[in-house]
């Protein structure tokens, strides 16, 4: 049975760049990025900056509940998907793993410690906004984030503070059991 990583960690932890690497080990990779579904809408979108509102968790669980539906398609048909978002333990639980259920999940926390995070997110260049706007919730989800994870057991918590792509990937690989050379 294929599997289906999901990434989480807090912005500029580096979800989007480990998920494409990861799953080039793979004949068949299939990259789900939540915010790549959200931004399909095309009018009516609500952002989840400056204010957060109701209509943001609904098109937060829209999209979850979507990236399950195409996951189970493609791991069907014999893909490994990798699923990316900053993703807290319930909202897995909730959205994702309940449409899941038939496949392996693998879950893998990428955590950088917060002045890399920092650094990384002021480097990015995928998205089409100014991404200093995240500092702040960089600062107050990064140990909300790391602490409601930890107490998980079934997460594999990669710091890849000084990692490579490359060696995040390989940990990753290793430690779910998937080892390619």
């Amino acid at each position: 049975m294929v599997p289906i990583f999901i990434i989480s960690g807090p912005p500029g932890a580096g979800k989007s760049t480990v998920s494409r690497a990861l799953l080039k080990h793979f004949d068949k990779g299939m990259h789900i990025s939540i915010d790549a579904l959200r931004e399909s809408v095309v009018s009516g979108m609500a952002m989840p900056f400056p204010d957060w509102t109701d209509e943001t968790t609904n098109q937060f669980h829209l999209a979850f509940k979507s990236a399950a539906l195409i996951a189970s398609t493609y791991a069907e048909a014999g893909f490994v998907v990798a699923i990316h978002q900053v993703l807290y333990p319930n909202d897995v639980k909730e959205f994702l793993e309940d449409g899941l259920t038939e496949f392996t999940l693998i879950k893998v926390f990428l955590n950088p410690n917060l002045d890399e995070c920092l650094v990384r997110n002021a480097k990015r260049t995928n998205k089409d906004f100014d991404t200093s706007i995240l500092n702040g919730e960089i600062k107050a989800m990064h140990p909300v984030l790391s602490e409601r994870i930890a107490a998980e057991a079934d997460w594999i918590v990669v710091n890849s503070t000084t990692q490579t792509v490359p060696e995040t990937v390989h940990e990753i690989l290793s430690r779910s059991g998937y080892i390619f050379y």
